[in-house]
């Protein structure tokens, strides 16, 4: 039975005290960083509301939802919105991603009662709109209610560490890859609204 245990088990019982301590301390390391994702949201709402978009901090899943004011409805929220999420270190919370995305999204199309094949129809749609620009959209993970996205693989997990050490860095960040977004935003609102007036 010796064999039970790896080097690494026998590393952590070995210190079982403090990596019980290391692993109380990263909990609450991430109830501040959730402040830092709010604080951060905040600033990027106040700077991106007078170029018409809105802003929802995600803090628990570690994401920015943003999206045109004018593609919000009162009752229904958003028609569609770009996600900017996994700009934490992996194992934050639901965390698992290698690298930070941007992402269309337009599952909540469907409080619009805009069904399935209609969305696909948008995807497809979406797509051909962007032309030579769809490529550096054209993600594997691409589906229906994720029609175009990007992995931001250049960053990896010591710089997302970095950028959410302030409000400040985070918020840097989040501006600079979110103006990918919005130079596709009116193809999207065009194809959106073609979709919606069906």
């Amino acid at each position: 039975m010796a064999g039970i245990y790896t080097d690494v088990d026998r590393l952590i019982l070995d210190r079982w005290d403090e990596v019980s301590d290391l692993l109380a301390a990263r909990e609450e390391l991430q109830d501040r960083i959730a402040e830092t994702i709010e604080a951060a949201g905040q600033k990027l709402e106040r700077a991106l509301e007078p170029r018409g978009y809105l802003v929802e901090s995600q803090a628990k899943d570690g994401e920015f939802h943003v999206y045109r004011s004018s593609w919000n409805d009162r009752r229904r929220g958003p028609s569609v919105y770009f996600t900017l999420g996994a700009f934490c270190p992996r194992g934050y919370r639901k965390v698992v991603e290698p690298h930070p995305y941007l992402w269309l999204m337009t599952e909540t199309l469907a409080n619009f009662r805009v069904k399935d094949e209609e969305r696909r129809s948008l995807a497809a749609a979406i797509r051909r709109a962007l032309g030579a620009a769809a490529e550096s959209w054209d993600h594997e993970d691409c589906y229906d209610d994720a029609p175009v996205g990007r992995s931001l693989t250049r960053i990896g997990n010591r710089q997302r560490a970095e950028n959410i050490s302030s409000p400040s860095r985070l918020y840097d960040f989040a501006l600079a890859e979110l103006e990918a977004a919005f130079e596709i935003a009116a193809i999207v609102e065009r194809c959106v609204e073609k979709h919606l007036a069906r």
